[in-house]
């Protein structure tokens, strides 16, 4: 689902859930992440386009556990975190807020590695079944 915002901050931009779904990010349809317990793809960036990430939620039904997001370098395997590493506890939800999240623009950077990055919104976690949800504002 998708929404103009009309005000504050990012006044003009689009906001959308994450287009991400199932174990991993594995399918492109709207919904949550389902970590596979390695890196999952999150939300990933449209051609021609940045992002700003507004929130993110989840929620660990496991054992206590540490989720890193951010993107990728140009080799396409090595994680660059974004954000602080964020603690999961068992049984309960956690979440990032705006205010927690700004001043991170994802786009593609293609410069030479170890340089430039994907773009795309990843998250590492130390386990699987953790289920993530965020939401963006895309910039055209």
């Amino acid at each position: 689902m998708s929404k103009l915002i009309t005000e504050g901050r990012y006044a003009g931009m689009i906001a959308k859930a994450g287009n991400r779904s199932g174990a991993g990010g594995a399918a492109l349809i709207p919904g949550m992440v389902i970590t596979i317990g390695v890196l999952s793809m999150l939300h990933q960036v449209p051609l021609g386009r940045s992002f700003y990430v507004t929130k993110i939620m989840w929620f660990n039904p496991g054992v206590l556990a540490t989720l890193d997001f951010g993107t990728l370098a140009n080799d396409g395997v090595t994680p660059v975190p974004v954000f602080p590493t964020q603690t999961a506890f068992p049984g309960l939800e956690g979440g990032l807020s705006e205010e927690e999240l700004v001043g991170a623009e994802f786009m593609l950077n293609p410069l030479a590695a170890p340089n430039g990055w994907d773009g795309n919104l990843y998250v590492v976690a130390s386990i699987a079944l953790i289920t993530i949800s965020v939401e963006v504002a895309e910039k055209a």
